[in-house]
C-alpha cells in the first residue's frame, strides 16, 4: 500500500499548473487521507479487530481473491459486506 501511496502522490508533486504552496496543501491532504486509510488496515493489530481491518484490506485492493477464499463463506459475506459499508462509501 505504501508503494501505491508514493505512486499517487507523484502527480499531485509535478502539477506545475499550481503554485508550490498549492501542491504542499494537495500532497498533506492527500497524504492525510490515504494514513487514515493505513491506519484502519494496519495500526493497532488485535484479534477483536480482525474483521475490520480485513475489510479494510479488501476494500483498499490489497487481499487477493485466493487469500479471501481461505476464509469461511461466511468469514468471506462480513469482509465484503464491511468493505462495501465502511470503507467504499
Amino acid at each position: 500500500m505504501c508503494k501505491r501511496v508514493l505512486e499517487d502522490l507523484e502527480p499531485l508533486r509535478r502539477d506545475a499548473s499550481q503554485s508550490h504552496h498549492q501542491r504542499y496543501l494537495n500532497v498533506y491532504r492527500f497524504l492525510q487521507a490515504r494514513d487514515e486509510e493505513i491506519a484502519h488496515a494496519f495500526n493497532d493489530p488485535r484479534r477483536s479487530r480482525m474483521i475490520i481491518q480485513l475489510a479494510a484490506i479488501h476494500a483498499y485492493g490489497l487481499l487477493e481473491p485466493d487469500e479471501l477464499g481461505r476464509f469461511s463463506e461466511r468469514t468471506r459475506i462480513t469482509i465484503e459486506s464491511l468493505a462495501k459499508e465502511l470503507f467504499r462509501g
